[in-house]
């Protein structure tokens, strides 16, 4: 189903689902806003921009809702644009303002602390958590369609770990809001490292959602055809030819793994271009050790595979 089939009301809040009798529902209606927000009003507001009032704001579940609803509305664009359809793979400048502005809008509505708070059994998850999968997931899809050649629905980690292949998914270094979802796909690496990498695998994915394993799939991707772009570029042209944000962009993966265990395997700075491969070996690494110990899910197995595959095989190219 698409957005514009949805005509309902968004979701009430958990207090108010969980109300074990009248009163009890009637006490939490007294303390929230009684307008009810519809959904076909709500994503559309999103689209022009706009982000919902602070006073009727969505619940954590409406907001998980709009936020699937713009990634699913985005990969449609994607299929339209797609190379069998148009001679650019690109999306249009149009396109891509409208649907940036409606995740900024999404995301100004959404509890930011919710992400400052990396732990995913706290009382806040685990919707905010999965939300903030779809969120990177939605970025992804507007920077670039990587996913047009991902054979995510293969149990095979080495058909997998072909989507990896630089020929397989050609990504224009330029493409616009490229730099938009890289700093996301960052961002996704950046809460498994703060908290500890084997902690999370330990047992903090278990409270997660299978929208995390295919989001992380999806950033290593990203970021991994962005760094062998990087890579490429200042072999060729010198650390000069960076422009100020893929410097900025590449610093924090650097300053990243450097709160690793992988920080050894980087080697010296002065070695530039053979650092960068090295960033993308790290990075894929690190996703890989999330995906280890007892998971709920088969697919984070599989995910976990795959990217081990991925960075034994960006190993042999060094």
């Amino acid at each position: 189903m698409t957005a514009t089939e949805f005509s309902f009301e968004l979701p009430c809040s958990e207090a108010e689902f969980n109300a074990p009798d009248s009163e009890s529902w009637n006490r939490v209606r007294r303390k929230v806003d009684p307008r009810k927000l519809n959904f076909q009003s709500c994503f559309k507001q999103l689209l022009s921009g706009e982000p919902l009032a602070k006073e009727v704001s969505a619940t954590e579940f409406g907001n998980y809702m709009l936020i699937q609803s713009l990634l699913i509305q985005i990969y449609f664009e994607r299929q339209v644009s797609s190379a069998l359809l148009s001679a650019s793979p690109s999306l249009s400048e149009s396109t891509i303002v409208t649907y940036a502005a409606a995740l900024g809008a999404w995301q100004s509505c959404w509890d930011s602390a919710i992400e400052s708070a990396p732990d995913p059994s706290s009382r806040n998850s685990p919707l905010p958590f999965n939300s903030t999968a779809m969120l990177r997931l939605a970025h992804i899809h507007l920077g670039f369609g990587l996913y047009s050649q991902c054979e995510l629905l293969s149990r095979d980690p080495i058909v997998k770990a072909e989507v990896f292949e630089s020929y397989q998914n050609p990504l224009p270094l330029r493409a616009p809001h490229l730099d938009q979802a890289v700093l996301h796909a960052i961002y996704a690496l950046r809460i498994p490292v703060r908290v500890g990498i084997a902690f999370v695998a330990r047992g903090r994915t278990g409270h997660w959602s299978v929208q995390h394993a295919i989001s992380h799939f999806g950033c290593a991707l990203l970021l991994t055809h962005w760094l062998e772009n990087i890579y490429q570029l200042v072999l060729s042209d010198g650390a000069s030819a960076l422009r100020e944000e893929e410097k900025r962009l590449l610093s924090m993966v650097d300053r990243l793994v450097e709160e690793t265990h992988l920080e050894a395997s980087l080697g010296s700075k002065s070695d530039f271009p053979g650092r960068i491969r090295r960033l993308a070996i790290a990075a894929v690494k690190l996703w890989a050790e999330t995906c280890k110990g007892i998971q709920v899910y088969e697919i984070v197995h599989v995910v976990g595979e795959t990217l081990s595959l991925v960075a034994e095989s960006l190993e042999k190219q060094i």
